[in-house]
């Protein structure tokens, strides 16, 4: 009988611990099931969650719009700035005087001045001899030039012969300012 005990025992051993077993999953199932339902604690959590994340969306697009604006901003004030190579500045100021009337003795290579670290200043040196209707004009060209500015950082107009003038003489340097190309993509909007 011993034996026989035993042997009952074990099934209901076993029996007992699968009971337990599906309990036990009944039990998580239901609790994770009602873990789920949404309930009006969980609603509120959401909402707050989602306020909070409209409020960072606006407060970005807010950053994004000012960060345009001072963009904007720098394209109005380097406005006149050149924004590529500077031989195109010689090049510019060689046609403005071929335009003028004038010839150039001598054009000095364009010789680069830093500014800022953005910003440079271009230097050519000019010399000629010429009429003073040409200078003028020329003088005029150099302060009418657009889009992209160009101005006198010197001027010393003279006649070319002290005792019997015949015409002038005119030497000076021209100075543009060139935006760096960081500058310049930045201004432009390009993404670097």
């Amino acid at each position: 009988m011993a034996n026989g005990t035993k042997q009952n025992k074990r099934p209901l051993a076993i029996g007992g611990a699968i009971i337990v077993v599906l309990v036990a999953v009944y039990v998580l199932r239901f609790l994770n099931f009602e873990l789920a339902l949404p309930t009006a604690a969980k609603i509120q959590v959401e909402e707050k969650r989602a306020r909070e994340l409209r409020q960072g969306i606006e407060d970005t697009r807010k950053e994004v719009l000012d960060i345009e604006m001072e963009r904007l901003d720098l394209v109005d004030a380097t406005a006149g700035f050149w924004p590529f190579e500077t031989n195109k500045i010689q090049d510019r100021i060689e046609q403005l005087a071929r335009r003028s009337g004038l010839q150039l003795k001598t054009v000095g290579a364009p010789n680069p001045v830093p500014v800022s670290e953005y910003v440079r200043a271009v230097d050519v040196n000019i010399n000629s001899h010429t009429t003073m209707k040409s200078a003028a004009q020329f003088i005029q060209a150099i302060e009418e030039n657009g889009p992209y500015r160009l101005e006198w950082f010197n001027c010393i107009l003279r006649p070319n012969q002290p005792r019997e003038p015949t015409g002038v003489q005119i030497t000076g340097k021209i100075r543009a300012y060139v935006l760096s190309d960081d500058a310049a993509k930045f201004v432009a909007g390009v993404d670097q």
